[in-house]
């Protein structure tokens, strides 16, 4: 646990100091995506968490989705939301992934369930270090950088994360990212931050 929280930290020093590097393909972050949720499934199960992610299925050879992305960083981003999700979210509990792709943006989303938090630290939920005490158990959390690395993440690959109510009582966490076709990027550029 140490060994990673160093990670974490490492990398968003690395960011604040311009250091951090992302190698930058044509990649279909759908496709990442239901690869990391195969991934999860003991971990569902273990959690006694249900996930319903079919509407992903019809996205993952859409080459219109494709983003100009880091493969690793990506696969990070998606790891934290659902681990974040596994270690916070009673049970039993649901978890709703979904996609669409809007002309050129592609939308992400990231419901669950109970219990869920207030306005107030919704806002706090992406500062480094911060974690909810009351309505999403600290016994079960973590360092407090998980959803820190995630927004930096998305937000190197121009993208947007928001934090709000789930219609599943939880909460919803919604990624938005431009399209390759929308960005000026070359398709193997190299980018510091």
């Amino acid at each position: 646990s140490l060994s990673h929280i160093v990670d974490d930290l490492y990398q968003l020093s690395s960011s604040d100091a311009g250091g951090l590097t992302y190698q930058k393909i044509a990649i279909n972050p759908v496709l990442l995506l239901e690869q990391v949720i195969e991934s999860f499934k003991a971990k569902f199960e273990e959690h006694n968490l249900s996930v319903e992610s079919l509407s992903l299925e019809s996205l993952t050879s859409d080459a219109g989705c494709n983003i100009l992305g880091d493969k690793d960083r990506l696969r990070q981003l998606f790891s934290n939301l659902l681990e974040n999700t596994c270690r916070y979210t009673q049970a039993p509990g649901e978890i709703v992934i979904s996609a669409k792709l809007d002309k050129q943006k592609l939308e992400i989303n990231v419901l669950d369930s109970s219990p869920g938090v207030t306005h107030e630290q919704r806002e706090k939920l992406f500062e480094r270090f911060y974690r909810v005490e009351k309505s999403r158990n600290r016994s079960q959390g973590g360092s407090g950088l998980g959803l820190a690395l995630c927004k930096q993440i998305v937000e190197a690959h121009r993208g947007e994360i928001l934090a709000m109510d789930s219609a599943l009582g939880g909460l919803h966490i919604k990624l938005t990212f431009p399209t390759s076709g929308s960005t000026t990027f070359s398709t193997t550029e190299k980018l510091k931050i």
